[in-house]
């Protein structure tokens, strides 16, 4: 049986050290908000993305070079196929998303200074257009429900902050996830003795968490660090743990238009 913690490894640096960062530092933003949008052909909203957080760390605000160094390695991690893996994240996203020539996009947003708008979203700093490679294979095959995703997780330093407060959770303020999705059904296997039961297979598990650290590993040293966002503190908190989990998860808002839903007389 494959452990539900697919991925439990570190990804600590000399410049993690502080557990929350502000979002702002005077003037100066320290923490930025990525969206990776692909276009969907048929759930409700017409498009699927995949949030990040990260903090910078360079001695002053990013300059032209640090966002396109943030950008390259954030489609990369859809793109590219890293050292150790078999195939690129892209490869899993099912046909139902388009491939046609930049009709992806990256979008880049500071999170605003305390004296503005805590905790709130500035206007887009960059908005950039990009390819998604395509799925496997090329030619319309089966797929997953499109709901169906894999929620790969990070979190930040649990300091002493415990699982369950006086009817809080405090530990969930340090942890944060994307859902990868929808995907091809190349993705699905078995698991479980005697009565079996759906759970991700090894090797995307293992092409999903390579991409995602790879994507850090990259980025640390550029200044740029993997963060979870505490809405609740206001804060940002450098990620130092990740996680891809082997059991599915669902996103109901990326559900098929199609109803094919029908009541019958009893």
């Amino acid at each position: 049986m494959q452990p539900r913690a697919v991925y439990d490894q570190s990804m600590t640096s000399p410049a993690q050290e502080a557990r929350v960062v502000p979002f702002s530092t005077g003037t100066t933003v320290n923490c930025y908000h990525t969206k990776l949008q692909l276009v969907h052909g048929g759930n409700r909203s017409g498009e699927v993305s995949y949030g990040m957080n990260w903090i910078f760390t360079g001695p002053s605000g990013p300059s032209g070079t640090d966002y396109t160094n943030l950008k390259t390695n954030v489609v990369n991690f859809l793109n590219h196929v890293p050292s150790g893996a078999t195939n690129s994240p892209a490869w899993y996203i099912s046909n139902s998303c388009s491939r046609a020539v930049n009709a992806s996009s990256y979008d880049l947003y500071g999170v605003l200074p305390a004296a503005t708008d805590p905790g709130k979203l500035g206007p887009p700093i960059d908005t950039s257009t990009f390819t998604l490679n395509p799925p496997t294979p090329a030619a319309a095959a089966p797929r997953m429900p499109e709901d169906l995703a894999c929620c790969v997780s990070m979190r930040a330093d649990y300091g002493t902050d415990e699982e369950f407060g006086t009817a809080t959770r405090p530990r969930a303020d340090d942890r944060g996830r994307f859902y990868f999705g929808p995907l091809h059904n190349s993705v699905a296997s078995q698991e479980g003795i005697g009565l079996q039961y759906f759970c991700f297979d090894a090797g995307f598990l293992t092409d999903l968490g390579t991409a995602y650290k790879s994507m850090v590993d990259v980025l640390t040293p550029l200044s740029w660090l993997a963060a979870v966002w505490s809405r609740k503190e206001k804060v940002f908190k450098p990620a130092i743990f990740y996680m891809v989990n082997n059991h599915p998860d669902s996103q109901r808002k990326r559900q098929s238009l199609v109803d094919k839903s029908n009541w019958l007389t009893l």
